[in-house]
């Protein structure tokens, strides 16, 4: 059975969908990068407000997800974007509410021994869609980018939010949760098998954040 006949698109026209993305919003991609690196900086060496700037930054990288990815350009091949879209911009307001209003998480790397596959997730969601892109015979720009993509977004999530002390809200969890099973599930019909990793790697930190 041809998987790719049960997609509202081409695979190879999701592939290049991220090209086309990253490219047009250029120099989000830059930016992007930058913006992690400084949130992952300041779970290492928290300073006063790190906490809620952490998930401001991680709550506007969802609704950028959505407002942007979703909504103006996977909407153009998949009739169900506004709906992700939507999702991720209800997560984005969420992780703004709690975290970055009403400073409901706290972030600690203390004991980053204890915590390193959570640190490891992010770093993955960061570096690992521009390596696999240029290891593809393209550039860093062909990968879903953390922070603007929806599944190294994910990813980068579950990993931040595993850094944080005590009991997390459950609610941060819901969507996430569901977009693992969308995320798997689009994977594994476009079949492409790059595509894989992200929703294995966001299955493994949700798992830890559901214990």
């Amino acid at each position: 059975m041809d998987l790719s006949r049960l997609l509202m698109f081409d695979p190879g026209v999701y592939v290049r969908l991220f090209r086309t993305y990253n490219e047009a919003i250029w120099p989000a991609p830059l930016i992007s990068v930058v913006l992690i690196l400084f949130l992952l900086s300041m779970i290492l060496r928290p300073r006063p407000g790190s906490d809620r700037v952490i998930a401001g930054l991680l709550g506007l990288a969802w609704i950028w997800t959505g407002a942007v990815f979703h909504f103006q350009y996977f909407a153009a091949i998949n009739i169900a974007a506004p709906v992700y879209g939507a999702l991720f911009v209800v997560q984005g307001g969420l992780l703004l509410w709690i975290g970055a209003v009403r400073g409901g998480l706290i972030f600690s790397a203390d004991r980053l021994a204890d915590c390193g596959r959570d640190f490891g997730l992010a770093v993955i969601a960061l570096v690992f869609p521009p390596l696999v892109a240029i290891a593809m015979g393209g550039t860093w720009l062909d990968g879903p980018l953390a922070g603007l993509a929806p599944d190294a977004t994910l990813v980068l999530t579950l990993g931040v939010l595993g850094l944080a002390k005590g009991r997390k809200p459950r609610a941060l969890l819901v969507i996430p949760a569901l977009w693992c099973v969308i995320a798997t599930l689009t994977a594994w019909l476009v079949a492409v098998p790059e595509l894989w990793v992200l929703p294995v790697v966001a299955w493994v930190g949700l798992f830890h954040r559901l214990r």
